[in-house]
């Protein structure tokens, strides 16, 4: 039910964006003639006449169009085809700025999350909550990638032992906004198995993404690691932008505490508990 809510907002939203591009551009057109073009299609070819009414006096008037005027007939008729075009887009971008105004992507969802612990053990919700989908996805079981005995380890927020100080500090920006992770989970291509730093789910889309963190690149065997593991990623549609977050850093290039906001911000906002 929210999955199609929010391909219903994206749709709206789409259309809105056509809509204002397309009414911007009609606001820069060059046609401001007065009047009309009037067609008599009694004749072949037709013949064309201008028009308008004199505003001081009030009169209207009608002027035949010759040959030699064609490119005038063309003008009036583009623009009564643009005022027609500028009513319908103002009418119609009035109606759904309302409507996406009024939208709330979680509104379903936040009807039953407002319900007080005694309420909501009564209640079956007609669709999972994102929330349900994010704790049902957690309580998956899975193993972890091992760590050697004598491994460097740093302790999470969460609680649990990561390999660097940089997986530290993502770890715990992604405890303090609430977002759903687990640590090095398997991820199974073909005959192969890789254990992404971090896995979310996306519980809009229902899919998972991956984040990435390469903290050595300038060591030349580590970097061609990475890249042949993106490559092998982006051939199996584990795609950077898409359903793959990467970071980088190296001794001279420490980890970019901006950049990361940014990813988390747009690629993790359905991964949110809260």
């Amino acid at each position: 039910m929210e999955t199609e809510m929010m391909e219903m907002q994206e749709i709206l939203k789409a259309w809105l964006e056509k809509y204002q591009k397309l009414l911007q551009k009609l606001k820069v057109s060059q046609h401001k003639s007065r009047g009309y073009l009037e067609i008599d299609d009694r004749y072949q070819p037709p013949q064309y006449y201008h028009h308008w009414c004199n505003q001081e006096t009030n009169q209207e008037h009608r002027r035949y169009l010759g040959k030699d005027q064609l490119d005038f007939a063309h003008r009036l008729a583009q623009q009564t085809y643009e005022k027609r075009v500028k009513i319908l887009l103002r009418k119609r971008l009035k109606q759904w700025q309302a409507i996406h105004q009024d939208f709330c992507d979680n509104e379903i969802d936040a009807i039953y999350e407002r319900m007080k612990p005694s309420r909501k053990a009564l209640v079956k919700p007609i669709a999972l909550t994102r929330t349900q989908k994010l704790q049902q996805w957690l309580e998956q079981p899975y193993e972890p990638f091992h760590f050697a005995p004598d491994a460097t380890t740093f302790r999470t927020k969460h609680g649990e032992m990561v390999r660097s100080k940089s997986e530290k500090i993502l770890a715990d920006l992604f405890y303090d906004k609430n977002i759903a992770y687990k640590y090095e989970a398997p991820l199974y291509i073909e005959s192969r198995v890789f254990h992404p730093d971090f896995t979310f789910f996306d519980a809009y889309h229902e899919i998972e993404l991956y984040w990435e963190h390469f903290g050595m690149m300038g060591d030349a065997a580590y970097l061609e690691n990475a890249l042949k593991k993106i490559r092998y990623y982006n051939t199996h549609g584990i795609i950077m932008g898409k359903n793959l977050i990467v970071t980088f850093e190296s001794a001279t290039c420490p980890l970019d505490f901006d950049e990361v906001e940014t990813l988390v911000n747009v690629h993790l906002q359905y991964s949110s508990l809260c």
